[in-house]
């Protein structure tokens, strides 16, 4: 995410400020580059995926006491089982 943020914020700042002097019509022309574009798809990309890995992280976090717990139960019943 951290690649895609920079070329895009490269791809900006070389467009809108040096090219063009950083007005308006130099925003809205860089806004359009493909390029920039291309950029911005990258960084949406990279998006889905560090909160798709967040989503899992979370979920990991919110359930391993319930794992833990019946990994016990089944160990619990094995041995008296067995016994």
């Amino acid at each position: 995410m951290a690649l895609a943020l920079t070329i895009a914020g490269y791809e900006q700042v070389l467009v809108e400020r040096a090219d063009l002097g950083g007005g308006w019509d130099a925003f809205f022309t860089a806004q359009n580059l493909p390029w920039y574009i291309q950029a911005q798809g990258w960084r949406l990309v990279m998006g889905i995926v560090t909160f798709t890995g967040f989503v899992y992280l979370a979920w990991d976090l919110l359930t391993i006491g319930a794992v833990e717990s019946a990994q016990e139960e089944s160990e619990g019943a094995a041995a008296a089982a067995t016994a």
